[in-house]
């Protein structure tokens, strides 16, 4: 470590050094990484918690392990000349600033900083400053190397490689055969989804006929929905406009940046099979009917709500009910878009500027716990058609800024997924689909 250097070391005027070459990078630094891992002193430079078998853990050395695991890429300069430095330093500053370490050495040697060794495995394990590096060195071979049992740092990969979340959950010969795939051909894709649920009645399929032809002002009786009635890729989202555009009887345009909505039924006779469809990668719209009383029972007739479960449920029984489904089955980030519909009625009855938005979340049991997926800002009021066209635009705007901010927007994916993708629309006339079928013509 005295005299050595690699060749993208930048040496003082007044420096003795030998550079090596590049073919010897991994080798010296493999030298540099088993002095360090052979000092008796090798938990001072890891994170909290990591590699503290069998190592004496005295108070000074936990002072020291608190310190080091908030290192940064902008302390790591020119460790050779830095008081202080150390090995570890130096095998940071060559593997991280300098990329001088090959992608085979760093899945060898380095680990996240959530990573849980196993007994007598010899690794490193980063800061979360360097694990970013390390992810953006390794790329998508991230994906086989062991420190993907983090799970703690999922999100953080998906949103550097831009691939799906629920790929690194797989098995290994799975995930093998992503990053196999994907290197032969990828494509980005733009899908996103939107569930509008809500109460039997209270206008969510009457507020998707008006996002589909906001300049309507009058709209025929709707019937209620029975079942699932699934809109797919009905929208173009147009990045030269921001905005949503209908496309009336097309499947699945090819290339296009797509929205489809789902219109759940508000029976309660179908909220069994409602959980399957919610998913953190989608987007809601809870539709309130403001003309009810929080208190006000729900009819059985309008909710078929004969279940016992559901027997003498008030609205707000409901709204809690449907806050609840997507912070457990989706994420407890995910997006809820409020809608309040039959405003004009309500404001034959009440004041004008009453905040309808406060009074919901004080229907909820426990504000601390469901209101993140609540903002103001995502609060609408809808009455008639002529009166409510702003207040559509505003909705509008609303969803098309959150479809932007989702991770999955853009993911990368392996070319035949896409593929895949067209061939299940270009047969989704069909009730039934051989699987073996599918198969051979995709």
């Amino acid at each position: 470590m005295k005299y050595f250097r690699l060749e993208c070391y930048q040496r003082l005027d007044t420096e003795l050094c030998i550079y090596l070459p590049n073919y010897l990078s991994d080798i010296f630094i493999g030298t540099l990484v088993d002095d360090f891992l052979q000092e008796k002193t090798v938990i001072d430079y890891f994170p909290q918690g990591a590699m503290t078998q069998s190592i004496n853990t005295n108070e000074a050395h936990r002072n020291k392990e608190m310190e080091i695991s908030k290192k940064r890429v902008r302390d790591i300069e020119e460790p050779f000349h830095q008081p202080g430095s150390t090995v570890f330093d130096t095998v940071l500053y060559y593997c991280f600033i300098k990329n001088a370490a090959s992608k085979m050495f760093l899945q060898r040697v380095f680990r996240t900083f959530g990573y849980i060794r196993e007994e007598y495995e010899e690794c490193i394990c980063l800061s979360p400053d360097f694990t970013t590096k390390l992810i953006e060195r390794l790329d998508i071979d991230i994906l086989l190397n062991r420190t993907i049992s983090d799970t703690g740092i999922h999100p953080l990969v998906s949103e550097q490689l831009r691939v799906p979340e629920e790929v690194l959950k797989w098995v290994f010969a799975a995930r093998e055969r992503f990053v196999r795939k994907i290197g032969k051909d990828a494509v980005k894709i733009y899908r996103s989804r939107l569930m509008i649920v809500g109460c039997a009645g209270a206008g969510k399929t009457t507020l998707l006929k008006r996002l589909l032809n906001r300049d309507a002002v009058e709209f025929p009786k709707t019937e209620s929905t029975i079942g699932l009635d699934i809109h797919e890729s009905i929208f173009k989202i147009s990045d030269e406009t921001n905005t949503m555009i209908a496309l009336t009887g097309v499947n699945s345009p090819k290339k296009e940046k797509t929205l489809s909505i789902t219109d759940f039924a508000g029976q309660s006779a179908y909220y069994a099979c409602h959980q399957v469809y919610l998913s953190r990668r989608a987007l809601y719209i809870l539709v309130i009917d403001l003309s009810k009383e929080p208190n006000e029972l729900v009819s059985s007739g309008n909710n078929f709500s004969r279940e016992a479960l559901f027997n003498n449920w008030t609205y707000r029984d409901y709204n809690k009910f449907w806050m609840e489904s997507i912070s457990t089955y989706c994420d407890t980030t995910s997006p809820v878009i409020l809608v309040g519909t039959h405003k004009d009625v309500v404001n034959e009855h009440t004041e004008k500027n009453e905040d309808h938005f406060g009074s919901f979340l004080s229907q909820l049991p426990d504000v601390s716990q469901l209101q993140h997926h609540l903002h103001r800002k995502n609060y609408f009021e809808l009455g008639k058609p002529e009166e409510s066209r702003d207040e559509i635009d505003r909705l509008e705007k609303c969803i098309v800024d959150m479809i932007h901010k989702q991770s999955t927007w853009g993911e990368i994916v392996p070319k035949i997924w896409e593929e895949f993708d067209q061939e299940l629309y270009s047969l989704k006339s069909k009730r039934l689909i051989n699987f073996s079928d599918l198969i051979k013509s995709s």
